[in-house]
């Protein structure tokens, strides 16, 4: 798998898998993939949107992909 494969397929106008959405958030907050990379996928999003299931897996995934605090004391 590849940055460029997962942006031309979502600039054509297909659905990310789970794991492709995975691996682009992962090696981004990694440094793996440069920003102009990123850049182009956001490009891409905008112009052919995300459906409902890609949205949910990019919040889940971007959500896990940090440090996490816990609130449940406060």
């Amino acid at each position: 798998m590849n940055p460029v494969d997962i942006i031309v397929k979502k600039r054509d106008g297909f659905e990310l898998s789970d794991e492709e959405i995975h691996y682009f958030v992962r090696n981004f907050t990694s440094g793996a993939i440069p920003d102009y990379q990123v850049a182009a996928w956001a490009m891409a999003v905008y112009f052919q949107g995300m459906t409902p299931y890609e949205t949910t897996d990019l919040t889940l995934t971007t959500a896990d992909s940090g440090m996490q605090l816990d609130l449940h004391d406060a």
